[in-house]
């Protein structure tokens, strides 16, 4: 699966360049190596969720947030990408509150509370998955897989230009056809194939 990771960051990176995206280009921070990620997770006491999150930090070590609008630093509509430092702070902050689940490490943020977050389970029919917590909701499902999946519906989203920048110059979506995207390529998950009653 690291494969079809490495694919969709490259996707992503080249399609964010296609949009002029400058900003995010240059804000994203230089990776880090896959024993530092190790490590920093292993301060939490969480099992490892596998490769592909040390293939995402090789990648960039987040996004520098000081004194940027948010929007502008999107890496898909509404989140931008954590560091691996932010995550560390922000689980700290979160793991006390009872809808949030100790297994879980924060990868991308809206910068309003609501989080993408890869499960770091004993347990390996839930290691790696990725739930969106929403601060102000008491349910959170899982959305994907893992982190390969999410990315690789995100780079389709911006190959098929689902994704697409609007006239303020911010990152937006249409979200009919995201939704039939995510059916189309997360068929083994409820959440986007289940019906909503």
């Amino acid at each position: 699966m690291v494969s079809v990771l490495t694919s969709a960051l490259r996707q992503i990176s080249l399609s964010n360049e296609e949009f002029g995206r400058l900003e995010l280009l240059r804000r994203l921070k230089p990776g880090v190596r896959p024993d530092i990620t190790r490590g920093e997770l292993s301060k939490l006491d969480l099992p490892f969720p596998g490769d592909e999150l040390s293939s995402l930090y090789e990648w960039h070590n987040g996004t520098d947030s000081e004194g940027v609008k948010l929007g502008r630093i999107y890496l898909f509509p509404g989140f931008y990408m954590l560091s691996l430092e932010e995550g560390l702070e922000i689980y700290n902050n979160f793991v006390g509150n009872e809808r949030w689940g100790r297994e879980w490490f924060p990868l991308f943020a809206d910068g309003g509370g609501d989080f993408y977050v890869v499960t770091c389970s004993r347990m390996s029919s839930r290691n790696g998955k990725i739930v969106h917590f929403m601060i102000d909701e008491p349910d959170h499902s899982i959305e994907y897989e893992s982190l390969a999946p999410m990315l690789q519906t995100m780079a389709e989203a911006y190959r098929r230009k689902i994704f697409f920048v609007d006239q303020e110059g911010y990152l937006d979506e249409d979200p009919d056809a995201f939704l039939s995207l995510g059916e189309e390529l997360n068929q083994d998950v409820p959440w986007w194939t289940d019906p909503i009653e």
